[in-house]
């Protein structure tokens, strides 16, 4: 999978070098399915849709577990800045405006209150997708909202939920393995280690 997605995206052009990382999950997957790797039994078992039941789960007040939640909440923002600014030098070549910091930060504490209501954990941008807008070069917003639009599908759908779950770690690991590869990469261009004689950084 690794091979495959690194020579679409260096000889192909236009959309296969765009792609390379799902051209290369799908044909890992294909790879994976003789070794039975692949099991999709899961699929058939899950519902064709589902609504998220609000406050499931109840609701309490642990200072406890306030204090934990709040400590990661300050720590997770360290995480969602550096993404965003990640994400602006790979997709942009330029350094995230305040503004685009703080918007991001509260998004996440936003979609964070929100995913409380039905027992989620809290949410973070995801330090993957950095290195995918790296890869790609694509950091539109129509794009990400297609994105969105997508996994809110899989969350009512759950059998789009368990397709994706079907993916075999291997190949899942081979995809994580190029998008940290990025996000590294991404980092160093303005690492105060490597001074750097762009105007971006």
């Amino acid at each position: 999978m690794f091979g495959v997605t690194v020579a679409f995206h260096q000889f192909g052009r236009g959309f296969l070098s765009e792609a390379a990382v799902l051209i290369g999950i799908l044909v890992g997957c294909v790879a994976a399915a003789p070794l039975g790797l692949l099991d999709f039994s899961g699929v058939g078992e899950a519902a064709w849709f589902q609504l998220p039941i609000p406050l499931q789960m109840g609701i309490t007040f642990d200072p406890t577990a306030m204090l934990a939640i709040a400590l990661m909440a300050v720590v997770t923002c360290a995480e969602s800045i550096g993404d965003i600014s990640g994400t602006a030098i790979g997709g942009a070549e330029r350094e995230a405006t305040p503004r685009e910091l703080s918007g991001g930060v509260m998004a996440d504490g936003l979609a964070s209150t929100f995913a409380s209501l039905f027992g989620g954990f809290p949410q973070i941008s995801f330090s993957q997708n950095v290195g995918l807008v790296a890869f790609t070069g694509v950091a539109s917003r129509f794009v990400v909202a297609i994105g969105g639009a997508f996994l809110i599908a899989a969350g009512l759908m759950p059998k789009h939920g368990a397709t994706v779950s079907a993916i075999p770690a291997a190949v899942l690991g081979g995809a994580v393995v190029i998008m940290f590869g990025m996000i590294a990469s991404a980092g160093s261009r303005c690492s105060p280690m490597r001074p750097s004689t762009s105007a971006t950084c």
